[in-house]
């Protein structure tokens, strides 16, 4: 890896763009059809967002696949951090800086190999910049660009994490004294988890962390929040207990298994939370669902082939379904390979008309105009604006 290649975006004037999407981690293996990082997915990102003219990308967490029960691999956490950060060479041999952070999937105990925050610093956290508190060096950090501050916070307490996953909090401390010191036009902040719960637990497992995290946004000027963790796009405008409200903006939508949500938000009312939704993108409106050719109640996934994975199958119900993910992009039909028992006889299934859809949201500042897209795309070179917002600062 190239030293110095996370640092040192520089824009002249005060127009520039830069792109922000999250949770692009594979599955198991380190194999063509089941990455470690979503590898095909990176590289068409990489030449839209050159296409863009974006100075620089920021990550929201979940970057490789970690250690889970499902796993099947021997790599270490500092191999697959070593995948991840060779694969954004894909951005940074465009020019294109990436600033990056932890996501639950950094922060899982490997059977063997180095401590998760060890693994971070020595592949990942070495080359970010070295500003945050004591303890999230690498971790948590900011980085001004033109006429704004960029925040990036760790959930999970950088050096100071405990074997077990904790509750996630932000050092809030740090945060306001940044932003209360901050002389741009603009401040935006970037996190892994959510503030408010939608699919998974997020950060409001911990209300009262949770809320000053979030008062400390809203009374100090930030008005976007951009995080991941849940597989979709949401973009959602919030306050607690009266606060100025600030947007949400969860831009998860790059991983291999898009969620769906209902749209309910379990805290909405409760603990001075009011919630709205201003856009969404999910499992619904990505067409990742596709019914079986044959079915069978008794279907077990998963299988794989060189063009996509079968990831997870709906059976018994009334109709049978499977999600599954593409690795190259050029094949129209897929062909998935199914475990036995299988209604085929153990003869691959034809599965057509499969377009998974990837998304990543373009941020172009001018002054003190900020306008957001969110882009998306099955098959990475054809791109659709399926939302965009915009806003002045005074």
């Amino acid at each position: 890896m190239v030293l110095g290649i996370w640092l040192g975006c520089s824009c002249g004037g005060y127009a520039y763009t830069f792109a922000a999407f999250g949770d692009v981690r594979g599955e198991g293996t380190n194999s063509p059809a089941d990455p470690i990082v979503s590898v095909p997915v990176m590289q068409g990102f990489a030449r839209a967002v050159q296409a863009d003219g974006v100075d620089f990308v920021v990550v929201n967490g979940d970057l490789i696949t970690g250690q889970l029960a499902w796993s099947d691999t021997n790599m270490t956490l500092t191999e697959m951090l070593g995948v991840w950060t060779n694969t954004m060479t894909e951005f940074t041999s465009r020019g294109i800086a990436v600033y990056s952070m932890r996501g639950n999937h950094e922060t899982y105990w490997m059977t063997n190999g180095p401590a998760p925050a060890e693994a971070w610093m020595e592949t990942v956290g070495q080359y970010l910049p070295q500003n945050g508190p004591p303890g999230e060096q690498g971790f948590t950090y900011s980085f001004t660009h033109s006429n704004a501050l960029f925040l990036c916070v760790d959930d999970y307490g950088g050096t100071n994490s405990q074997r077990g996953k904790p509750y996630p909090k932000v050092n809030t401390v740090w945060l306001e004294q940044q932003l209360k010191t901050n002389t741009q036009k603009h401040a935006f902040v970037f996190g892994h988890e959510p503030c408010f719960q939608m699919v998974m637990s997020c950060l409001s497992a911990e209300t009262s962390s949770r809320t000053a995290f979030w008062e400390c946004m809203s009374t100090n000027g930030v008005r976007l929040y951009f995080c991941g963790h849940d597989h979709f796009y949401v973009r959602s405008q919030a306050s607690i207990s009266n606060s100025p409200p600030l947007q949400q903006v969860v831009v998860g939508g790059c991983t291999f298994d898009l969620m769906s949500w209902p749209g309910y938000y379990p805290e909405q009312g409760r603990n001075g939370v009011s919630i709205e939704t201003e856009a969404y993108f999910g499992l619904e409106k990505s067409q990742c669902f596709y019914r079986l050719l044959s079915t069978s109640t008794n279907l077990i996934a998963t299988g794989l082939t060189s063009q996509g994975y079968l990831l997870w199958t709906n059976v018994g119900a009334a109709e049978d379904f499977v999600v599954v993910r593409k690795t190259d992009f050029q094949v129209p039909d897929w062909t998935v390979c199914l475990r036995r028992p299988a209604p085929t006889n153990g003869l691959p299934v034809k599965i057509t008309n499969l377009q998974p859809t990837y998304g990543y949201l373009l941020m172009e500042v001018n002054g003190a105009q900020v306008h957001g897209c969110y882009k998306t795309s099955h098959d990475m070179q054809n791109w659709e604006l399926t939302d965009q917002f915009s806003y002045e600062v005074q």
